[in-house]
């Protein structure tokens, strides 16, 4: 298991990631439409690198010379955000969402951040188990229109550092 920082050069590789693993999860949750608005919006390449210039960080997660999965944060005030992690499905459950939640908690020590927070679709009963089960916790829920009539059901959830 390898953890790297994406570069812009990477960009290609979590796109690819984003399209696998989108497809295979997240149709079941919010629907074929709302997936491939997300991907075009959220996941492009134009998207991807204009949250790097952004502040976004990316972490590539890979097994051996094979990416399986990638994250991406932000700081913001207080906290830093974890905007995305993405495993494929065939490399859940060996510690990938670990591992990357631990790096992030160290960018967080590093940046005086007491917190890392993420939202996470209120169907997605995988992604929110596992994430209590790292220790987060619910803060709150919240509905986020996000364009073209699609709207975001999260949960707002917070890890202490």
């Amino acid at each position: 298991m390898d953890i790297t920082v994406a570069t812009v050069s990477d960009i290609p590789a979590i796109v690819d990631l984003g399209q696998r693993i989108w497809y295979e999860t997240y149709v079941d949750i919010i629907g074929e439409a709302q997936v491939e608005y997300m991907l075009r919006t959220f996941q492009s390449e134009d998207a991807l690198t204009s949250q790097m210039s952004e502040g976004y960080v990316y972490l590539l997660l890979k097994e051996g010379d094979v990416p399986v999965g990638y994250a991406g944060y932000q700081p913001r005030k207080g906290h830093l955000f974890l905007s995305k992690l993405y495993v494929l499905d065939g490399y859940r459950g060996r510690g990938f969402a670990s591992a990357a939640i631990t790096h992030m908690s160290e960018a967080c020590r590093g940046l005086g951040s007491p917190s890392l927070r993420l939202t996470v679709n209120r169907d997605n009963k995988r992604a929110i188990d596992a994430y209590l089960h790292m220790g987060f916790k619910i803060l709150c829920s919240q509905d986020c229109p996000i364009g073209e009539g699609f709207v975001m059901n999260d949960y707002v959830m917070e890890l202490t550092v």
